[in-house]
This record gives structure tokens, C-alpha cells and sequence, in this order.
């Protein structure tokens, strides 16, 4: 994302944002791992990696 440019950077940013505003987004996350433990854990390095994008 960093390489993508200042305008695709920042449409990202505002897109990942937008979803991290968003509490059904928040809700469905886990949806969309597998639903073992181990995969289920990982949400919150998900949500982790989704922030440190939003702020680039």
C-alpha cells in the first residue's frame, strides 16, 4: 500500500477506515476466518493489520 501511490493510499485508507467504523464489519469478522481456534484467534492480528493500514 505504501508503493500504490498518494491517491490509491489514501483511497484504502479511507475504505479500511470506513469498515473499522463500521460495527457490523467488526461483528462479521470472524465470518470470514475459518471457524477452528486457531484461525478464530487470529482476529485480532486481523483487526491489528486492518488499523496500521487505516493510518498509513
Amino acid at each position: 500500500m505504501r508503493d500504490a501511490g498518494p491517491e490509491r493510499s489514501e483511497y484504502l485508507r479511507r475504505e479500511i477506515a470506513g469498515l473499522l467504523a463500521n460495527p457490523g464489519f467488526i461483528d462479521a469478522l470472524p465470518g470470514f476466518l475459518l471457524p477452528d481456534s486457531a484461525s478464530q484467534a487470529r482476529i485480532g492480528i486481523v483487526l491489528a493489520r486492518l488499523h496500521d493500514l487505516a493510518s498509513i
